[in-house]
Protein backbone atom coordinates (compact mmCIF):
# COMPACT_ATOMS: atom_id res chain seq x y z
CA UNK A 1 0.00 0.00 0.00
CA UNK A 2 1.19 3.68 -0.31
CA UNK A 3 0.23 6.59 2.06
CA UNK A 4 -2.48 7.80 -0.31
CA UNK A 5 -4.16 4.20 -0.45
CA UNK A 6 -4.30 4.10 3.42
CA UNK A 7 -6.29 7.66 3.63
CA UNK A 8 -8.35 6.73 0.83
CA UNK A 9 -9.18 3.32 3.32
CA UNK A 10 -8.97 5.55 6.66
CA UNK A 11 -11.28 8.99 5.75
CA UNK A 12 -10.76 10.16 8.82
CA UNK A 13 -6.98 10.36 8.28
CA UNK A 14 -5.23 13.66 6.55
CA UNK A 15 -2.38 13.35 3.87
CA UNK A 16 0.02 14.66 6.82
CA UNK A 17 -1.18 12.23 9.19
CA UNK A 18 -0.56 9.33 7.40
CA UNK A 19 2.69 10.18 6.45
CA UNK A 20 3.43 10.80 10.25
CA UNK A 21 1.61 7.22 11.00
CA UNK A 22 3.90 5.62 8.09
CA UNK A 23 7.03 7.07 9.98
CA UNK A 24 5.93 5.95 13.18
CA UNK A 25 5.77 2.50 11.90
CA UNK A 26 9.02 2.36 10.23
CA UNK A 27 10.20 3.27 12.64
CA UNK A 28 9.02 0.57 14.94
CA UNK A 29 9.89 -2.04 12.01
CA UNK A 30 6.56 -2.85 11.84
CA UNK A 31 6.40 -1.74 8.03
CA UNK A 32 9.11 -2.12 5.31
CA UNK A 33 9.87 0.02 1.87
CA UNK A 34 8.05 -2.69 -0.52
CA UNK A 35 8.87 -0.66 -3.59
CA UNK A 36 7.74 2.44 -5.75
CA UNK A 37 4.89 2.88 -7.64
CA UNK A 38 2.81 5.89 -9.40
CA UNK A 39 0.15 8.08 -7.54
CA UNK A 40 -1.07 9.97 -10.08
CA UNK A 41 1.70 11.71 -11.85
CA UNK A 42 4.48 11.39 -8.57
CA UNK A 43 6.20 7.85 -7.30
CA UNK A 44 4.96 7.04 -3.80
CA UNK A 45 6.71 4.35 -1.87
CA UNK A 46 4.99 1.00 -1.42
CA UNK A 47 4.77 -0.57 2.63
CA UNK A 48 4.50 -4.24 3.24
CA UNK A 49 4.21 -5.49 6.83
CA UNK A 50 6.75 -6.69 8.21
CA UNK A 51 7.03 -10.20 10.65
CA UNK A 52 7.41 -7.95 13.84
CA UNK A 53 3.96 -6.72 12.77
CA UNK A 54 2.16 -9.78 12.33
CA UNK A 55 3.86 -10.77 15.78
CA UNK A 56 2.69 -7.63 17.18
CA UNK A 57 -0.90 -8.29 15.56
CA UNK A 58 -1.22 -11.97 17.59
CA UNK A 59 -0.03 -10.00 20.26
CA UNK A 60 -2.85 -7.44 20.76
CA UNK A 61 -5.27 -10.26 19.94
CA UNK A 62 -4.06 -12.26 22.77
CA UNK A 63 -4.24 -9.75 25.37
CA UNK A 64 -7.78 -8.45 24.23
CA UNK A 65 -9.06 -12.27 23.66
CA UNK A 66 -7.88 -12.82 27.55
CA UNK A 67 -10.96 -9.96 28.26
CA UNK A 68 -13.89 -12.16 26.48
CA UNK A 69 -12.01 -15.90 27.47
CA UNK A 70 -15.03 -16.25 30.08
CA UNK A 71 -17.51 -15.43 26.93
CA UNK A 72 -16.49 -17.19 24.25
CA UNK A 73 -14.64 -20.65 24.77
CA UNK A 74 -11.27 -21.12 22.60
CA UNK A 75 -13.45 -23.88 20.36
CA UNK A 76 -15.95 -21.72 19.46
CA UNK A 77 -13.47 -19.12 18.78
CA UNK A 78 -11.25 -21.39 16.49
CA UNK A 79 -14.52 -22.51 14.62
CA UNK A 80 -15.68 -18.66 14.08
CA UNK A 81 -12.12 -18.21 12.64
CA UNK A 82 -12.39 -21.17 10.19
CA UNK A 83 -15.59 -19.83 8.56
CA UNK A 84 -14.10 -16.40 8.48
CA UNK A 85 -10.81 -17.67 6.42
CA UNK A 86 -13.05 -20.07 4.28
CA UNK A 87 -15.08 -17.40 3.40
Amino acid sequence: MTCSDIVAEKRELTQNTGTAVIRRLLAEGLIEVHGTTYCGRVLGRTYVPTPKSKEALVQNFMEQYAWFKDAIPLDELIERMKKIQDA
